[in-house]
């Protein structure tokens, strides 16, 4: 998490339907570290993903962290899943400030500017 090269931790638990349960971890811990860092979590919006689960988003919000929706798109086609993820957003009440996917291009690069210098200040290589 303090990587300065990392601003979105993607496919946080690498969970597939019917094939992986993905992760278990300490997501109050991991979450509260993203938020203390700034940085986001991706919410996978991909129907066989749809990596993080509305339980867990409500504890990301809970603990202040930013997301980003991706679609995984493999094919133009896909990139119409983005509406799972915003669903599961809007339906745990994350607020557009806190997805990364609306800010504007300055906005977005300032932001990876902060994190990157957050983050910065506490890796070892």
């Amino acid at each position: 998490m303090h990587n300065p090269r990392i601003q979105i931790l993607g496919h946080p638990r690498g969970r597939i339907y019917n094939y992986r349960l993905g992760l278990s971890a300490d997501w109050s811990r991991t979450f509260a570290e993203a938020a203390e860092l700034d940085k986001a979590v991706e919410i996978d919006c991909y129907p066989d993903r749809q990596d993080l689960n509305v339980r867990l988003l409500r504890l990301a919000r809970a603990e202040g962290a930013r997301v980003s929706l991706g679609t995984d798109a493999h094919h133009p086609w896909q990139l119409g899943f983005i509406d799972l993820g915003l669903a599961a957003a809007l339906r745990t009440k994350i607020s557009a400030e806190r997805i990364v996917n609306f800010m504007s291009l300055q906005e977005l690069k300032n932001w990876t500017a902060s994190v990157k210098e957050r983050s910065g200040k506490r890796w070892v290589s």
